[in-house]
């Protein structure tokens, strides 16, 4: 919230697992503006993806997911 208030802009990259139905289990911010890594993670959390799948079976995942923070236009 103070970084939305104070107008902070960035990049965060979280590392995130993905389960086998697309649901984001876990997930850490490895770069970025400390104050915007904790909205990032939350961000993350909420989110859903297609799962990887090998042999056309789906498969928990890790990925790298980079956010990208932009003060109002």
């Amino acid at each position: 919230m103070l970084a939305k208030l104070n107008g902070v802009q960035g990049t965060v990259e979280v590392e995130a697992m993905v389960d086998k139905e697309g649901h984001i289990t876990a997930a850490k911010a490895i770069r970025g503006n400390t104050l915007l890594t904790g909205a990032a993670q939350d961000a993350v959390l909420q989110w859903r993806y297609q799962p990887a799948a090998i042999d056309g079976q789906p498969v928990d995942a890790k990925v790298e997911i980079t956010v990208h923070f932009r003060g109002a236009q």
